[in-house]
């Protein structure tokens, strides 16, 4: 493998890690931003903010393990996906460019 690969390699498995393992360690409580979005949307209904406060949940997996690690898994993968067609939609525009 080239260096280029395994740089690569090591910044996807790194990547993984991180989505991975840290997700769990994450808060489910909302944040700033979407305490203000819920307050405003539910206008000082306290019922209405109770119903939307929680982490996702995925149907059939522990919520709080399983699902951390699988939306972690789903958006590295996405992102990795995302980035190398860009990528390569780059490099073909400029070949396609530079030759005769």
């Amino acid at each position: 493998m080239t260096s280029g690969r395994w740089f690569l390699l090591a910044g996807l498995l790194a990547a993984l890690a991180i989505g991975m393992g840290v997700s769990y360690a994450a808060s489910g409580q909302p944040d700033g931003l979407e305490s203000a979005v819920l307050k405003a949307a539910c206008d000082g209904d306290e019922a209405c903010l109770e119903g939307h406060a929680g982490p996702p949940v995925v149907s059939g997996l522990d919520p709080d393990y399983s699902s951390g690690w699988l939306a972690g898994l789903t958006g590295v993968a996405a992102c990795f996906v995302i980035g190398s067609g860009l990528v390569l939609a780059v490099r073909r525009r400029r070949a396609a460019e530079a030759s005769p």
